[in-house]
Formats: structure tokens, sequence, C-alpha cells
């Protein structure tokens, strides 16, 4: 039933990914750099966000956006199913 979401299925997030951690880091290897997935509203934060874009300044490649109605309409279910696909973080703006 979660497969099904369309917020989660914009995601793209590596299922391996969620056996690792900072610490597990060899000699040599590049540096953990966490994939973070943020919810964001319509009218809010993900308008900031697009003018930021449209201003020409970067965030990092790691976090991925989606854009949701309203942040209020998020989930639990949501959260756990995009930790559940190797998602190292979650953030819900609004």
């Amino acid at each position: 039933m979660a497969d099904q979401n369309p917020f989660l299925e914009q995601m793209g997030a590596d299922q391996n990914r969620g056996d690792r951690s900072p610490g597990d880091q060899n000699p040599g290897e590049t540096p953990f750099e966490p994939t973070i997935l943020a919810f964001c509203c319509r009218h809010c934060a993900y308008a900031a966000a697009d003018l930021a874009g449209g201003m020409r300044i970067q965030y990092p490649s790691n976090v991925r956006i989606i854009e949701v109605p309203c942040s209020g309409r998020v989930e639990v279910t949501e959260v756990l199913h995009a930790f559940e696909r190797g998602v190292d973080g979650v953030m819900v703006a609004g």
C-alpha cells in the first residue's frame, strides 16, 4: 500500500544504503554523505527552494525535495517508508 504513494515514488533513494553508517568508512573511501529527503509545503518551503534555485543558490545534491500540498498532510507511515527505502534523514518543512 505504501509503495503506491506518489510522493515516495519520486524519492529515487538507493535501497542498498541502509546498512551504512558514518562510522563504516575505510581509509581511501569517500566520506559518508547521508541522503536526506525533504517533504516541502507547496506554498512555503517548496516556494523558497524554488526561489533559491531561480537565484542560482545551490544546495547539496544529497538532499531530495518532494513537493507536498501541505506539510501537515505528511503521514508518519510515509516518513517510515522513506527510511525503509534507504534514506538517512527526513525533513518536513512548511
